[in-house]
């Protein structure tokens, strides 16, 4: 599993629970000084931590089944290359799951008024977040903006590589 926007490791627990002694996550953040703080904490089990943009990640190619964006998304800079850039290191049949614990509309509104650095970072209306979900080649998109969370989920089917095999 991939965690994008790791942070301070919030998710990391209840990824490792989730995942049990088998799985794998590896957290990735923009910020060395969250991951230092994840490290802080003392989570035992397989974390691999790596300091890395979404926009460019230093992964293989359908490295992952599941990639997690939790509380990251509206900061990305360049939404459709980072969605290329999820899709790229999921397999065939990999879900992504974008997600908030607050619906758009007030993760939108709270970033407003906050300001600076982050009063333009929000999350897409849902007929635009389809749109770049579909762009990066995900598909069986469900978006789900209820008052207590936001989810988009998607998954990444094999017409990309059907297209690669037809070139």
């Amino acid at each position: 599993m991939l965690d994008v926007g790791s942070g301070t490791g919030i998710l990391s627990s209840l990824l490792q629970q989730v995942l049990g002694k088998e799985g794998e996550i590896v957290a990735l953040d923009f910020a060395e000084e969250m991951l230092r703080r994840a490290r802080n904490k003392g989570l035992q089990g397989s974390i691999c931590q790596i300091q890395a943009d979404v926009h460019a990640l230093p992964l293989k190619d359908g490295s992952f089944d599941f990639v997690i964006c939790h509380a990251s998304f509206p900061h990305f800079a360049d939404k459709p290359r980072a969605l290329a850039e999820i899709a790229r290191v999921l397999r065939v049949g990999g879900r992504v799951a974008i997600s908030h614990t607050d619906s758009r509309e007030r993760i939108n509104e709270l970033h407003k008024n906050i300001g600076e650095p982050v009063e333009r970072d929000f999350i897409p209306e849902e007929e635009e977040m389809k749109k770049l979900m579909l762009g990066a080649g995900l598909e069986g998109i469900l978006i789900e903006n209820n008052p207590n969370y936001y989810l988009a989920m998607a998954s990444k089917g094999d017409s990309l590589s059907k297209l690669a095999v037809r070139e």
